[in-house]
């Protein structure tokens, strides 16, 4: 039976046995992963998707970064010896090592809705070295 022809129309899948096992498996699926979801805990249909920890690899260390640390009220915050500065303004994070150097990678900034923002961190890239500040004068040629 393809179309219309003027009874109730029944599912394509009613008709071939095959594709009613699979209706049937696809209609079970649907129905039981809201059950699924809703075990996970209370809160999670409402938590944020982006809201992960950051990972940062300053030359041989790896920082573990939370999104708590990049909160604008939050200021300056220290792991391990290493100051982060984040300058969400310009939307970037400097990092000064315990022997000086200064680091800085970029963020993005991901928004949905009034209470899911999170920020994403680029690959850290070497700004200063401390021992190797090189003073280059202006040649006037």
């Amino acid at each position: 039976m393809t179309g219309f022809s003027g009874g109730v129309r029944r599912p394509h899948c009613v008709h071939v046995p095959k594709r009613a096992v699979a209706c049937l498996f696809a209609v079970a699926a649907l129905l039981t992963a809201p059950a699924v979801f809703a075990s996970e805990g209370a809160g999670a249909a409402n938590t944020c998707p982006w809201t992960q920890d950051l990972k940062l690899k300053i030359g041989k260390k790896e920082l573990v970064v939370t999104q708590e640390m990049l909160d604008p009220k939050a200021g300056q915050q220290v792991i391990d010896g290493y100051e982060l500065r984040p300058n969400l303004d310009q939307l970037r994070l400097q990092i000064l090592t315990p022997r000086g150097e200064m680091w800085e990678a970029s963020l993005t900034r991901l928004v949905r809705g009034k209470r899911c923002a999170a920020y994403y961190v680029g690959k850290p890239f070497l700004v200063e070295d401390a021992e190797s500040v090189i003073y280059v004068p202006n040649r006037g040629h």
